[in-house]
């Protein structure tokens, strides 16, 4: 009887350790709709200053420079670096001129710096863009190369990655140029990934799309498996960084 007795009681002990320790809890949709804003977070700045990058050929003609250091505040973010300009020896011709930027990005009122590598064809027929941003206060990272742009004022996307201290993911970043190819300041990006629940088992995808738009406000929405899955969550955030998460007829508020 004691033997039988020790052996059930080592049983259950068993059971509540594999229970509440080898078993990590399901997720649930709002948990998804949390990791999904938390990416997004990190990555609103990037989003943000990524399509309004400039690139005027008129100063540097005008001036006859190919480099110079740039210390400048803008909309709550102050870019600090060294601007090349690169006119491949056709100096009459800027069609084929290339703009780059190494620098960083200190976002005053979101409290973090980004240091930033920037490529670009400035001409409005072309536009492909390649960056790569760390974010020094987090260590993440994302790095995107954009094709050329549909037409001028047009569309533009190119498949990147995000990495953090514990996962790396595939992300597609697009830009419209607001069908004002000499005006940067109408510029709007937008981000698409997938998000996989690992609590499950096999990972499930969520598809996850956003839109920054000027001034910092967005939104956004999260589909089941890919974008023809179901709307399971949809988001916005205003200029303030005050934002409503919906899901399953609940409304959350959150602020970044």
């Amino acid at each position: 009887m004691k033997i039988l007795k020790a052996t059930i009681i080592a049983g259950l002990a068993a059971f509540l350790v594999v229970s509440t320790v080898g078993c990590p809890a399901t997720k649930t949709t709002k948990d998804i709709a949390d990791d999904a804003l938390a990416v997004l977070k990190s990555l609103r700045g990037a989003a943000g200053t990524a399509s309004s990058t400039k690139g005027e050929a008129s100063f540097f003609a005008a001036f006859k420079v190919d480099s110079f250091y740039l210390d400048e505040t803008k909309k709550g973010v102050r870019t600090q670096g060294w601007i090349y300009w690169d006119d491949n020896n056709t100096p009459a011709d800027t069609s084929d001129d290339i703009f780059s930027f190494r620098g960083k990005n200190v976002y005053l009122d979101w409290n973090y710096t980004e240091n930033w590598f920037m490529k670009l064809n400035v001409d409005t027929f072309d536009r492909r863009l390649e960056m790569a941003i760390k974010n020094v206060n987090t260590s993440e990272s994302l790095y995107v190369n954009f094709g050329k742009v549909s037409r001028p004022g047009g569309l533009q996307s190119g498949p990147g990655q995000y990495s953090n201290v514990n996962d790396t993911i595939d992300v597609t970043m697009g830009i419209h140029h607001a069908n004002t190819p000499n005006n940067w300041d109408d510029n709007y990006s937008y981000l698409e990934f997938l998000l996989y629940d690992t609590s499950t088992d096999p990972a499930h995808p969520y598809w996850v799309h956003a839109d920054f738009r000027p001034a910092n406000s967005g939104s956004g929405e999260i589909h089941d498996t890919d974008g023809n899955g179901e709307v399971i969550s949809t988001f916005e955030w205003d200029e303030f960084g005050r934002g409503t998460l919906v899901v399953g007829g609940d409304i959350y508020p959150f602020k970044w």
